[in-house]
């Protein structure tokens, strides 16, 4: 049994998109990234993954240094995604033909890993938010009815 422990997770994602395929990516990170990490200190929110160069990119990530690292260091936002070559011609090819967005749905800790969860989706419209309401209150008055 693998020991898995969520850090975050995008609560949005389920409400704004419609979610098509997921996959497992390791990140690249220096250990004063990981540190702030452990202790909270990062916000993923407005996120994406991007394809250039022919690897995934994270964007927008934002990591705070903690005091007890340099104060010399430069912050990225910008973080690389260990995928397989397959997986990054994959996302590639449904980003630029079938118009996708690819976002990251959570990271967790695999073993002594950092991953994350990537997701090929599509943005949902006002009127698909709607129908998705109507029907879930359809269903609980259909069940509290029997």
């Amino acid at each position: 049994m693998q020991n898995i422990s969520i850090i975050y997770y995008n609560r949005k994602a389920k409400y704004k998109y419609f979610i098509f395929d997921k996959f497992e990516a390791g990140i690249s990170f220096f250990g004063w990234e990981i540190k702030s990490i452990r202790f909270n200190k990062f916000n993923l929110n407005n996120t994406y993954i991007t394809i250039k160069y022919n690897s995934a990119w994270l964007v927008g990530a934002n990591f705070i240094p903690i005091n007890t690292t340099n104060k010399l260091i430069k912050i990225k936002k910008i973080k690389k995604l260990l995928l397989k070559k397959k997986e990054i011609s994959y996302i590639k090819s449904y980003i630029n033909i079938k118009r996708y967005t690819c976002i990251p749905l959570k990271f967790y800790w695999k073993k002594h890993l950092i991953k994350c969860e990537l997701a090929l989706v599509k943005g949902k419209k006002l009127i698909d938010k709607r129908e998705i309401e109507k029907k879930r209150d359809w269903d609980r008055k259909k069940k509290l009815s029997f």
